[in-house]
């Protein structure tokens, strides 16, 4: 009966897996050392969200490493020599040994396996890691046990170097520049590509035939490395972005090449001929794709729609329109406190305090996301937002990490943004956040989040605390602490904004 009991409670547990861990393509390949390993049943790679995910068990067993699952705390980890690989279902914070690392996507559960990102484990396990899109397989390679930090030299060697005019679309730098700018982000949605970069030059584009493609380059640029690592790089030294169902395009690829200076390339690669326009947007580079193919490739149209600081309020009677996001809600309680209070009831209440203080304000008109103990979807936020034509989005959550001795000991406030012209807001925000909770000052962070990143306008996400921590638990449940967050969120938008 225990056993059929688990089997139930795993069953349950998959049910509140959220459905964004829908695997984009099944049946990846997994070759190691050249042989074919076998996967069968619930046990097989999948690409998710763009990463590939392999069953740590295959893995594990082939390499002659232990690992345990602890259902408790839905905890895998990998016993290698003298150092714990520890990992997380559903979290994107991972341990090795006593440090703290982030993965690019959370281990899943799928039946009786688990699945984790495999760039990761195979960095951790001293594997390296070639991926082959054409043919969806992933090929490991065990490194020499005396191999230095530079073991991936002789796979380099082999990368392509020619001209970025023929026929290659992309390839990879034979040297670095310093002081170039960065692209820290790469995303699609809607027929728009955008590109997020730190003051590049504007992009030279070309439509190019045999496939049909949208070859985007910019000069004396680099991909971040923070970009980088999350997207296997495939073996022509290539990375690949997979897209969902799409009619228009079938993924994008991007790599360095260098033709005299440091210059960074993306690729569309299309199901048929498109035309675009491209529109810069502070710091952004949107192509949106259209049906007329014979577009002049070169036309960049500057047409600013995220102002860094608002210059036209939004709002009725000329007031300053600011979206207000209590994070979470309904059925997605968010983090769970040492207590067992959620993350989504602290959110609320912090935002409903808002709504008080700025009832009927002469300057700011105030849009609440939720109200109550509801779920709207991300697209549904950031298109609220986008809907208003909104000056400012600021979202409020409170932070979570695992229950270890590690876990407990994370505090502090900190405010995420995305896009450059969201820095000016995250450093205001920031400021009163921290001086209103009283806890450590994390400072501001740059992470894509969805609700940052698709917001027109500035948007930040805030993390008032860590309701796994019991110090900073207290003070974000406390009616006196929540008043200050509310204040000091009013008066950060009052700065901000000039009033």
């Amino acid at each position: 009966m225990k056993k059929y009991g688990w089997l139930l409670f795993l069953a349950f547990w998959l049910c509140l897996i959220p459905s964004f861990h829908k695997a984009e393509a099944a049946g990846v390949g997994l070759f190691l050392d050249g042989e074919r390993l076998n996967m069968s049943g619930d046990a097989t790679g999948e690409m998710v969200n763009g990463k590939v995910m392999v069953p740590l068990r295959v893995i594990g067993e082939e390499l002659g490493y232990k690992f345990e699952w602890e259902p408790k705390e839905y905890k895998v980890t990998v016993h290698k020599s003298n150092t714990d690989i520890s990992m997380y279902v559903g979290r994107t914070m991972a341990y090795v040994g006593k440090e703290e690392v982030q993965l690019d996507s959370p281990p899943l559960l799928r039946g009786s396996s688990t699945l984790v990102p495999l760039r990761f484990v195979g960095e951790q396990l001293g594997l390296s890691v070639k991926w082959d899109n054409a043919g969806k397989a992933v090929y490991l390679q065990k490194l020499a046990a005396d191999a230095d930090k530079d073991s991936d030299s002789d796979s380099k060697a082999d990368e392509p170097g020619t001209d970025p005019d023929t026929d290659n679309d992309t390839n990879t730098d034979s040297g670095a520049v310093d002081n170039v700018s960065e692209i820290y982000g790469i995303s699609f949605e809607d027929g728009r590509l955008t590109v997020s970069a730190d003051e590049a030059s504007e992009p030279k584009l070309s439509a190019l035939t045999g496939p049909d493609r949208i070859v985007i380059d910019f000069q004396n640029a680099k991909f971040a490395e923070k970009l980088k690592e999350q997207y296997l790089e495939d073996s022509d030294g290539t990375r690949v972005i997979e897209v969902d169902a799409n009619d228009d395009v079938q993924f994008i690829r991007f790599a360095q090449f260098d033709d005299g200076e440091s210059a960074a390339r993306i690729v569309l690669v299309l199901n048929s001929a498109k035309g675009y326009t491209v529109a810069q947007e502070n710091g952004e580079y949107v192509i949106v794709l259209n049906d007329s193919p014979g577009e002049p490739a070169d036309e960049t149209v500057n047409t600013p729609a995220k102002p860094s600081n608002p210059a036209i309020p939004s709002g009725q009677d000329g007031r300053w329109l600011v979206v207000l996001d209590a994070g979470h809600g309904g059925k997605d309680p968010g983090a769970s406190s040492i207590t067992g209070r959620t993350e989504k009831e602290f959110n609320l209440a912090v935002a409903l305090k808002v709504q008080e203080r700025l009832q009927g304000d002469p300057d700011i008109e105030l849009v609440l996301t939720r109200d109550g103990d509801n779920y709207p979807e991300l697209e549904e936020r950031s298109s609220l937002a986008n809907g208003l034509n909104a000056n400012v989005f600021v979202s409020i959550h409170a932070n979570s990490m695992p229950k270890t001795a590690t876990g407990m000991l994370a505090n502090g406030s900190e405010t995420y943004y995305t896009r450059n012209d969201s820095k000016e807001l995250a450093l205001v925000m920031q400021k009163y956040l921290a001086e209103a909770t009283g806890l450590k000052d994390n400072g501001i962070k740059v992470q894509n989040l969805h609700v940052t990143r698709e917001t027109k306008m500035p948007a930040v996400l805030l993390e008032a605390g860590y309701l796994s921590n019991a110090g900073d638990e207290a003070a974000l449940y406390s009616e006196e602490t929540q008043n200050r967050i509310a204040e000091g969120i009013v008066n950060a938008l009052r700065e901000y904004l000039d009033l």
